[in-house]
């Protein structure tokens, strides 16, 4: 028997002895070189055309293959990495003069052919560094001739004068229906594959959208793609792989249906910025996705999202993002934008049971500036039992039907960042929540006048813990918030010793703050409730140690303040028409 520590230096005898009971089993290391310096991607492409569909094909074990092109894999088959790496070659760059027809010019003079062999991927395009303004789509060399080169297909594009010509701008591996790929390492090689053009549309090192069933990339590694690591649509499964410093979004999906995208390691997403386009995160969605789970991923370092770009394209829905670990991504923990339009919406969104670490603002928004529409924009979400720690907020604009419950916001030490903002928003559940520091713990505010609108938001049973200013914070850009912010059977403790004017709740208009309990800090600690607008204060226990536990502003006129419990009078300054009744005065 072979000893399994070599199986890289088997011969094809030993290596069909061992796996006779694979059938329509095929090596690339028979063909190809894996040497790291010869390019083999025509060896490659032969190996899998002779196996044929459904085949299993090995990458031989600790080898090296370099491919400057497209690699394209039959349906159903699978590779096999066992420790084998393919490596994108390093670009070459040259000119052409030639004027290049939309659908007619295949073959034109280039200033020089070197590094441009058959079978590598060629992009043609016009530009300076990061200023391109020109690309055809990725073209496949047929032909290099002394100083000219032919490829398969005419460009998409016409370009005149002299344009830039480059190998490297290509999908690694083009993958078809039903392809399975396992245990197989990626070098995008991306330090040298860095010209001005690194664009998600044209570099990834598998992409899958050619196959409308689905395929499955599991326990891959993926390091220094040029642009994006994975590219997948249909019913697929993208599970156990390791991405690590990707230039674009490390796994990005369209047209994802019933698909599983778990137990990933991402570290590293959106290295080049917008420049790569598409830019969302270290997942990316796309459009027409429908029961997605994405799920014990961790996803760290992108300067975008962890999970971005939902609500971007027509109808995201039935999502599930659970247990995973979120943890510096600029662009916050998930976003689901979108805009106000029929199609480009995202609905029935699960987020449970997240960490969210040192992100930026997670963003749910429809896009619309100025309200909410019903039927469109985000709706129906449910965010539940997630931990935003370190910094990590949360903003909801333009959207109903949000659910926000049993999470803990902690801004312990943070003094400028407010935990939860509600803007131009309907139908709004904010229940069992645990908020500690930060500026404010909650803001529900209107955009856009006169048309913004904030109304139907519960706030009930949550916890406030020690905010800066307001924890919860009712107001305006113009002089109606909506209606029916109900604020009820909240607990309320510490708060800013050191600002007089810092109540615990500062209800504007149509506000309803009911069965709260309020207890200060110190004796610096006062006006726990300052009633802004004509709103509803009743049943509330309010301990301050200083005075006026309760105050109505001159905008309060009109507002009912009854049965609470308080420690001093109710300050009003309203000049009278306020329903002040029936408080209690008990011992702070």
């Amino acid at each position: 028997m072979p000893d399994l520590n070599s199986f890289s230096s088997w011969t094809t005898v030993q290596k069909q002895a061992m796996h006779s009971a694979m059938v329509n089993t095929f090596y690339v290391g028979d063909v190809a070189a894996g040497d790291g310096v010869t390019i083999d991607t025509q060896a490659i492409n032969q190996v899998l055309t002779d196996a044929g569909d459904g085949a299993t094909i090995i990458f031989d074990t600790l080898k090296t293959f370099l491919s400057n092109g497209p690699i394209y894999p039959r349906t159903g088959q699978t590779l096999l990495g066992i420790g084998s790496t393919l490596k994108r070659a390093n670009q070459a760059q040259t000119t052409t003069s030639t004027t290049i027809a939309s659908g007619v010019t295949t073959t034109f003079n280039v200033a020089s052919t070197a590094g441009f062999t058959v079978g590598c991927g060629v992009i043609v395009y016009q530009g300076t560094a990061g200023s391109w303004t020109n690309h055809t789509n990725t073209l496949v060399c047929t032909a290099v001739g002394v100083s000219s080169i032919t490829v398969d297909v005419a460009p998409n594009v016409s370009l005149s004068g002299t344009t830039q010509v480059i190998t490297g701008g290509h999908q690694a591996i083009l993958v078809n229906d039903d392809v399975s790929i396992k245990g197989l390492g990626f070098d995008g090689n991306k330090a040298n594959n860095d010209s001005n053009l690194v664009r998600w549309e044209l570099i990834s090192e598998i992409n899958s959208i050619p196959s409308t069933t689905g395929v499955s990339v599991e326990d891959t590694v993926i390091r220094d793609a040029a642009c994006e690591g994975i590219f997948i649509g249909g019913a697929s499964v993208v599970k156990g792989n390791r991405i690590t410093n990707s230039n674009g979004n490390a796994i990005h999906f369209s047209s994802l249906q019933g698909s599983d995208i778990s137990s990933n390691h991402i570290d590293g997403a959106n290295l080049y910025g917008a420049d790569a386009g598409h830019q969302d995160g270290c997942i990316s969605s796309s459009n027409l996705n429908f029961n997605v789970n994405i799920t014990n991923n961790y996803l760290a370092n992108s300067q975008f999202a962890g999970v971005g770009g939902l609500g971007s394209g027509p109808d995201d829905q039935k999502f599930i993002i659970s247990n995973n670990t979120m943890v510096s991504c600029a662009g916050g923990g998930v976003e689901l934008s979108g805009t106000a339009a029929p199609l480009d919406s995202s609905e029935r969104i699960k987020i449970h049971g997240n960490t969210f670490d040192d992100c930026g603002p997670m963003v749910i928004n429809s896009g619309s500036t100025s309200e909410y529409t019903d039927g469109y924009g985000n709706n129906r979400h449910t965010i539940l039992n997630n931990d935003f720690i370190n910094g990590s907020i949360l903003t909801i604009a333009g959207s109903f039907n949000i659910a926000v419950k049993g999470n803990l916001f902690d801004l312990s030490g943070n003094t400028t960042d407010q935990a939860l903002v509600i803007t131009n928003s309907k139908r709004i559940t904010v229940k069992a929540n645990d908020f500690i520091g930060g500026l404010n713990h909650i803001r529900v505010q209107k955009s856009g006048s006169p048309s913004g609108v904030v109304t139907q938001v519960s706030i009930n049973n949550n916890d406030f813990y020690d905010s800066v200013n307001d924890s919860v914070y009712v107001t305006s850009a113009a002089n109606v918030v909506g209606e029916y912010v109900k604020v009820g059977n909240n607990t309320f403790k510490g708060g800013a010793s050191t600002l007089q004017n810092s109540p615990f709740i500062q209800p504007d208009a149509r506000c309803y703050v009911t069965g709260n309990t309020f207890t200060a800090k110190d004796t610096a600690h006062n006006r726990l409730i300052t009633a802004i607008g004509v709103c509803v204060i009743t049943n509330n226990t309010v301990l301050g140690a200083g005075t006026n536990d309760i105050r109505l502003l001159v905008g309060a006129a009109g507002c009912v303040c009854s049965n609470n419990q308080v420690s001093t009078v109710v300050d009003d300054q309203t000049g009278g028409g306020s329903g002040i009744r029936d408080n209690d005065i008990i011992a702070a």
